[in-house]
């Protein structure tokens, strides 16, 4: 009975006396905060904290020294969720966007955004506040906490500053102010651009409000201590005040939370369609191109039928029983050409055109005529006598046949391309390639971890994918010569849809692959949901899915329309 007793008392002790604990996530719980708050409260109630009477010098360095004691337990702690944020790489370019955004002029107000001195004026004041909490820190671990001439005076300077900091505005002040005008600004989005920029805002203000807001905390830490430290300086017990002073810090920090989210929600993304800066680093090409997949070409009239008839016109529908397809899968769009045509080849087997350009009767050029021509030639009408008919030229699009060779990308891969999410890994990096007659999606991944991407590391490979002429189809090189499906692993597009596509709320990236949606090659990501505080992805199979877009901007690029010359 005794034992149980004593466990019981020990329980009550330790529930008493031991801090509530704050975890990196916890800065962004205001119940959780209010708890953090609320533990440092209760201390005050310590029966070792009270001076009923005036006591001996010996008995207030040991009171002294547990209110320290206390205070530097509390810091610590909030040094642990905040030490390492202004290490990570997202800091420079979070002040590049928003020097971005200031620097944007109002055309119809002619006023400038003030972000930057608030950031600097919060960088000033957070930087205070960590090297009071440092010195208070130092001090504790230091012998000089048995000696009250020493310690009475520190406390009392760290008094002055906070009071001041107090009484005029702290650092929530300047916070509020500051998100105030981020609102403001993208308000004026139109006006400003984020091309070349490597971090997200909302990632900036995540992150920023992190270390703002837990400077902030550090302040009411030292504000709280010192003052009831002071007060025993002088034969005292906290002063009244104080207990107002916990609704009011409280208050400012829900508030800021609170606008901080919003700002972020409003905030939603905004995409600018601009060149790489470094793009040689990547691809080292601006652009593919399916070659050889639609091209432009000049065909005889009676070549285009099995008959040889030159009856029709160049009309597919009139023929479509007998075409004589040669090289052509599929002829499209077919124009009659009458008269002279003049025609610039180009060497076939080492350019992905057909033809340099070509000018009709009329004197229409399709093509570059600008520079020089190597093989050119002389097409024209003739009057055919055994068919009595007049013989004429027809411009179509040729659907080319898959064949192995140089410049010969007909098809885009399907295939998926996804992140080790095991490992919490997440996809920093898109490109498209050329491999196995195909134009590709390939990723570049790394872990969801508060460090600086390595851009410049290397890609996941790809599969090696081959082609069987006599089968006409592409097969998986492994081993087995799986052989691939048209519309399941692969496509021969028409039409591409390039509406955005972003993750939702509390996901990551963690695979991209083309898809076909109604007849068009899309993009489509695969999400799934992640712990972002604590860098983890949440290998959930039934919340990791593959999304497309809503398509509520039709975009499209006619890939026949454009066709080679």
């Amino acid at each position: 009975m005794i034992a149980k007793v004593t466990v019981t008392i020990i329980f009550i002790f330790i529930a008493i006396h031991g801090a509530e604990p704050l975890e990196k996530s916890d800065i962004y719980d205001p119940t959780a905060v209010n708890r953090f708050v609320q533990s440092l409260m209760k201390k005050v109630e310590r029966n070792t904290y009270q001076l009923e009477v005036k006591t001996d010098d010996d008995t207030k360095s040991r009171i002294l020294k547990d209110i320290l004691s206390d205070a530097v337990e509390a810091l610590e702690e909030l040094n642990t969720i905040s030490g390492d944020i202004l290490e990570e790489y997202w800091f420079p370019n979070f002040q590049r966007v928003l020097k971005n955004l200031q620097e944007a002029e109002i055309m119809e107000e002619e006023i400038r955004r003030s972000f930057m001195p608030l950031v600097s004026s919060m960088q000033e004041t957070w930087g205070i506040i960590d090297a009071r909490a440092e010195s208070l820190i130092s001090l504790y671990k230091s012998n000089d906490t048995h000696h009250l001439a020493g310690l009475c005076p520190l406390l009392f300077g760290v008094t002055r500053f906070l009071e001041i900091d107090y009484q005029v505005q702290s650092i929530a002040i300047i916070y509020q102010n500051f998100i105030d005008n981020v609102l403001q600004g993208f308000s004026f989005e139109s006006f400003w651009k984020s091309c070349g920029q490597k971090s997200s805002l909302r990632e900036g203000l995540f992150k920023f409000f992190r270390k703002v807001m837990t400077s902030y905390l550090k302040e009411f830490v030292l504000y709280w201590f010192v003052n009831i430290a002071n007060a025993r300086c002088v034969d005292k017990n906290s002063p009244g005040m104080l207990g107002n002073l916990f609704g009011i810090y409280l208050n400012k920090f829900d508030k800021n939370l609170r606008i901080t989210k919003n700002t972020i929600h409003f905030y939603q993304f905004t995409v600018y369609r601009c060149d790489a800066d470094k793009f040689d680093k990547y691809n080292r090409e601006w652009y593919y191109e399916l070659e050889k997949m639609t091209q432009t070409i000049i065909v005889n009239e009676k070549d285009m039928t099995i008959p040889e008839s030159c009856s029709h016109n160049c009309d597919l529908s009139s023929i479509k029983y007998q075409i004589n397809h040669s090289d052509c899968k599929e002829f499209r769009d077919c124009q009659l050409m009458k008269g002279r045509l003049e025609v610039c080849k180009n060497y076939e087997n080492y350019n992905s055109r057909r033809y340099q350009w070509f000018k009709d009767s009329e004197g229409v050029v399709y093509g570059n005529q600008s520079l020089e021509c190597h093989q050119k030639e002389s097409l024209e009408s003739y009057y055919d006598g055994w068919k009595v008919r007049n013989c004429d030229y027809c411009m179509c699009t040729c659907i080319k046949k898959q064949e192995p060779g140089y410049h010969v990308y007909t098809a885009i891969s399907f295939r998926e391309q996804v992140s080790n999410t095991a490992d919490n890994m997440v996809v920093v990096g898109v490109r498209f390639v050329r491999q196995g007659y195909m134009i590709h999606v390939q990723i570049k991944e790394d872990k969801l971890e508060p460090t600086k991407f390595n851009k410049y590391g290397p890609w996941k490979p790809l599969e090696d994918i081959g082609y069987d002429g006599s089968t006409e189809k592409f097969f998986l090189k492994n081993g087995n010569n799986t052989p691939l499906q048209l519309g399941l692993d692969y496509w021969h597009p028409k039409t591409m849809n390039l509406d955005d596509l972003v993750a939702p709320l509390g996901y990551a990236v963690t695979g991209v692959r083309f898809g076909l949606a109604e007849g068009s090659i899309e993009l489509q990501i695969r999400v799934s949901p992640m712990d972002y505080v604590n860098r983890k992805i949440l290998d959930d199979d039934k919340r990791t899915y593959w999304m497309s877009p809503e398509h509520k901007n039709q975009r499209f690029v006619n890939l026949i329309a454009n066709r080679r010359f």
